[in-house]
């Protein structure tokens, strides 16, 4: 597996899994706790393996994309 989620999605991700696990706290349906405490498994599951399977399928991974800041620019003279 190679890694699409960057360092800097992994902090939402782990903010929005503990989120979701204290809304399942408050939930009072079975069903609905259980979905949303698979969706906060989810999300730490790829916080901790860096892998995204939502990502993998959109091609949208960036984790090993060159930044802006690091691409060369060359200046033509005349």
């Amino acid at each position: 597996m190679r890694r699409n989620v960057t360092a800097s999605e992994r902090t939402p991700r782990l903010a929005l899994a503990v989120a979701a696990s204290i809304v399942a706290l408050a939930t009072p349906g079975r069903l609905l706790k259980g979905l949303i405490l698979a969706s906060a498994a989810g999300m730490l599951a790829t916080v901790a393996t860096g892998y995204c399977p939502i990502n993998a399928a959109l091609d949208a991974s960036d984790a090993e994309a060159p930044h802006w800041r690091t691409l060369k620019t060359f200046r033509v003279e005349p």
